[in-house]
């Protein structure tokens, strides 16, 4: 549970909801989604992401069967869904937020960083999201777990304009996704484990596995897999634009 650094870019500061949760690799907690209907004929998917560590093999979104989105074989955003896996040109860089969205049209996957357009394919890429924090819940020695934080994950029963992923990413797109985890759920001193939806489709609730905590943690320093806590400060949760 570690507080955020944050640069000034652009002359503009971004503010995030003052709690998310702290994915640690090394006891591989995450949050399992009751749905399996986030995979729409059309699909938009995004969330903010902060990853603690760069390494292979660790997602942050992903089905049951091995699909993901997250590190592959490289530093860069890896989508691997229906069709040929996809990277980013973007490498995140340890320790600073970002914004991530793909979309779906029927014919293009297309992935946006931090609301600008980044790279296309002219593929079905779509995932089913079964779980936050990982790609697969087998029991694979390989854990494919994720190292960081995460939260606003949405889905979308339609793709998204480069126009509106802007405005989602600058926090002026107003329409409810079909599935939304805010994942600021933590308040300091109460379980909370539930990753409530709070889209429009029928509810799909998450739930917390294996975090050490869910009451909420105000500092500690990282690698605590807990659901964090953080006060009204302008040192918390800010991102760069």
């Amino acid at each position: 549970c570690i507080r955020d650094s944050f640069t000034v870019t652009q002359g503009k500061l971004e503010c995030l909801s003052l709690s998310s949760p702290d994915f640690e690799r090394t006891i591989s907690n995450k949050i399992v989604l009751a749905s399996a209907a986030t995979k729409t004929t059309h699909q938009t998917v995004a969330c903010w992401v902060r990853a603690e560590s760069i390494a292979n093999y660790r997602h942050f979104l992903g089905e049951a069967d091995n699909k993901g989105i997250g590190f592959y074989d490289d530093g860069a955003i890896a989508v691997t869904g229906l069709g040929t896996r996809m990277k980013t040109t973007f490498n995140p860089t340890a320790g600073q937020w970002f914004h991530f969205a793909m979309t779906y049209d029927g014919s293009n996957t297309k992935v946006y960083i931090n609301g600008e357009f980044d790279v296309s394919q002219a593929e079905d890429n779509r995932i089913t999201l079964n779980y936050i924090g990982t790609d697969d819940d087998d029991g694979d020695t390989d854990d494919e777990s994720w190292d960081g934080r995460i939260r606003d994950v949405r889905t979308y029963d339609f793709a998204l304009s480069s126009d509106q992923i802007s405005s989602l990413y600058s926090g002026s797109y107003n329409v409810t996704p079909k599935y939304w985890y805010k994942l600021d759920d933590s308040i300091q001193g109460t379980a909370t484990t539930t990753a409530v939806d709070s889209g429009t489709g029928t509810t799909a609730n998450g739930s917390l596995d294996s975090f050490v905590t869910t009451t909420g943690n105000a500092g500690g320093g990282g690698g605590s897999g807990c659901l964090l806590y953080t006060s009204p400060s302008p040192r918390d949760g800010l991102l760069s634009r």
